[in-house]
């Protein structure tokens, strides 16, 4: 058992999601088809969720500015 803990410990914990990663949904409340991406997106039809999104998640200690038509518009 101790060894067990220590190899859980010296491995740390899982690698989290990108800085400033969002989540897009393609219902509300969370839920439907779920899309992950961080950075800048110019066109959701890239990620397959073009004038579909409900609802979103933002990383922890990051902002989102979401614009209505493509290429930031």
């Amino acid at each position: 058992i101790l060894f067990c803990l220590a190899k859980l410990f010296l491995a740390g914990a899982p690698p989290g999601p990108p800085a400033g990663t969002v989540w897009l949904f393609t219902l509300e409340n969370f839920q439907g088809k779920e899309v992950q991406t961080s950075g800048n997106v110019n066109n959701f039809k890239t990620l397959g969720v073009n004038d579909q999104v409900s609802s979103l998640r933002v990383a922890e200690g990051f902002e989102a500015e979401v614009f209505t038509d493509s290429d930031f518009r």
